[in-house]
């Protein structure tokens, strides 16, 4: 099986049992109470119970045989203490059954908990890159779909494969004490069985591996059509959406089609071999019976134990179908946790030194790709305390160097130093504490004005703290307007607040973070006037105090920073302050005269300077 389900066809049967039943390790004794009690339950249910009815038949049998009156009452004695036994079994499988629910309810629910978190601790380890490849709805799908999936699994594995396994060993102990014969067809039975459901069962699981990925695909182009149902109103382009979703179905059908398909050919294979030892097995107990091999009442227990473990036998596929269509699934997720890629971490860390945000770019290359070189022996100092200014043109490199100086990505080669101390010899969680940021599109948690806020302090917010906060970044009027102040819920997004006051609730977050730099990833770009007029003050506050990077489009909004880094094919072209820029007249001169819209006559050189 192992073999089968390897790491090259990318099935992780043992790693992943390896993984939950490791997790489940720490609930050992509720998880063995639940073992336990599936041992009992069968044993009393399925062996006991019909061993004491084949006693009570054999017994009241034989009370017509007995003459005697008083022999005959003596014995209808014995015949009602196997009653009573009887009953003893029903209570006892009815006891082992409660018992079972007990043991599973304080033990799996606690390890699915577990094994979510500690996926959630792993996605969130991931890169930047992974994130940016990766559909986010197709992950969640996913995410669930493995803890479901070990969930199915360890529920064919207790439920059916363990129960099943005791039942027929058990039956068949019992039944070789009364007839070899009939106990070698018995485990005749289970060899073939197994043997014709071997091969059925691996194709059954390669079917399902493929439908579990064509699944996350179409999940996956589900959610990018609701997500972005804005656009797909605006746009008119429901009729687009809904027959790009039945082509991303369309192979999710084919596949699903293939894994019933095989499904259907293992159950009608397990049944065939089931019938035929069935009608073996009972021409064989009525020979005996003739024979007077047997009794009446074994022939009765040989058959209710035929009902039962082939009852049980035929979900035996059923169980077995569905744990290797469990761990198909689960695997899709577990080879994205098993992928080494994670944030990097130096193998050495040291411990920050940062407190003032000097920021140095010394030599940097970096390219996404062989052919494609953005920085080419780039070198930038920024000193701390200096509001700086990155323009430029779409692909000049703006955005590429805060990645870099996030660590979003690496250089090739070259160094990015803050205060002195190398960004590579720092751990992710010490590098996110030197920075502060606010982009330019925030997305806030479906939680309260409140919690989104204080997300941006890694200490307790003390009120006097908060109101401070609310004020420097002019949301205090806002707060005031809402029916239920900061405890208001904010939407999927923040959907439910505008553009600025989702901005201003981003800047309110990065006071609350003492980081020596702050990033302003175009914070104004997509506000109107009256939005950006409040935003531009918050933002004013927030920079006080703090080395400030800016990402510029809206030229207007920089001309008060210290220095403005004009950036084109990712070398810089021009620096300076605003006024020395337009001075000169070179290609900031031009961005700022495009987005004035002015034409660059020599007589409003003077006007536009001043």
């Amino acid at each position: 099986m192992s073999k089968v389900l390897s790491e090259k066809k990318q099935y992780y049967f043992w790693p992943l049992l390896k993984e939950y039943y490791g997790i489940l390790s720490h609930y050992w004794l509720g998880y063995s109470i639940y073992l336990l009690a599936i041992l009992g339950q069968v044993l009393a249910a399925d062996i006991l119970l019909p061993w004491v009815l084949k006693q009570l038949i054999d017994a009241v049998s034989a009370l017509y045989q007995i003459k005697d009156p008083f022999t005959r009452s003596v014995a209808w004695a014995d015949v009602y203490w196997l009653f009573y036994f009887c009953a003893f079994a029903l209570l006892l499988g009815l006891f082992f059954k409660c018992m079972a629910s007990v043991g599973i309810i304080s033990s799996q629910p606690w390890a699915l908990r577990d094994l979510e978190i500690k996926t959630l601790k792993t996605l969130l380890q991931k890169p930047y890159d992974f994130f940016a490849s990766n559909l986010v709805g197709a992950l969640t799908a996913k995410v669930k779909r493995y803890s479901d999936s070990m969930l199915s699994f360890d529920f064919g594995l207790t439920r059916g494969i363990w129960a099943i396994t005791i039942q027929f060993v058990a039956a068949l102990a019992v039944v070789s004490y009364y007839s070899q014969k009939l106990a070698l067809v018995f485990l005749l039975w289970a060899v073939v069985l197994l043997f014709v459901s071997r091969k059925l069962l691996l194709l059954k699981a390669e079917r399902d591996r493929a439908y579990s990925e064509a699944d996350s695909r179409s999940v996956g182009s589900l959610a990018d059509s609701i997500a972005n149902y804005l656009s797909v109103k605006i746009f008119n382009r429901q009729a687009a959406e809904v027959d790009a979703f039945r082509v991303a179905t369309k192979y999710s059908v084919d596949q699903r089609r293939k894994s019933w398909g095989a499904s259907g050919r293992l159950d009608f294979s397990q049944g065939g071999v089931i019938v035929v030892f069935q009608i073996i097995l009972l021409w064989i107990s009525l020979n005996a019976l003739q024979a007077g091999e047997i009794t009446l009442g074994t022939l009765i227990l040989v058959q209710t134990y035929l009902l039962k473990v082939g009852e049980n036998l035929t979900q035996f596929g059923v169980h077995s179908k569905e744990m290797f269509r469990a761990i198909a699934s689960a695997s899709e997720m577990f080879s994205i946790l098993r992928d080494p890629s994670r944030e990097f971490e130096p193998s050495e860390p040291e411990e920050l030194r940062v407190s003032k945000g000097k920021i140095e770019f010394k030599s940097v290359n970096f390219s996404y790709d062989r052919q494609r070189s953005v920085l080419q022996d780039f070198c930038l100092n920024i000193p701390a305390g200096q509001k700086v200014a990155l323009v430029g043109t779409s692909g000049a490199g703006k955005t590429t160097l805060v990645k870099l100086l996030l660590r979003f990505h690496r250089p090739v080669s070259g160094k990015i130093l803050i205060d002195q101390q190398d960004l590579d010899c720092l751990r992710s969680s010490d590098l996110m504490r030197i920075y502060s940021l606010v982009p330019q599109e925030t997305f806030l948690f479906h939680r309260s004005i409140r919690d989104n806020i204080i997300i941006g302090s890694e200490i307790e917010v003390s009120d006097q703290q908060l109101e401070q906060v609310l004020k420097d970044s002019y949301l205090k009027d806002l707060i005031e307007r809402l029916p239920l102040g900061l405890n208001q819920l904010v939407g999927e997004r923040g959907v439910k607040l505008s553009g600025g006051e989702r901005q201003r609730i981003a800047i309110a977050r990065a006071m609350l973070k003492p980081a020596p730099i702050l990033i302003l990833d175009e914070a104004t770009n997509s506000l109107d006037a009256s939005s950006e007029h409040h935003v531009q003050l918050a933002l004013d506050n927030l920079m006080r105090g703090r080395t400030t990077v800016i990402i510029a489009h809206k030229l207007s909004t920089i001309t008060h920073v210290d220095r403005i880094i004009v950036l084109s094919q990712g070398k810089i072209t021009e620096e300076g302050t605003h006024r020395e820029l337009i001075e000169k007249q070179g290609e900031y001169f031009r961005l700022w005269l495009d987005q004035q819209r002015v034409i660059p006559e020599a007589e409003h050189v003077v006007e536009i300077v001043e």
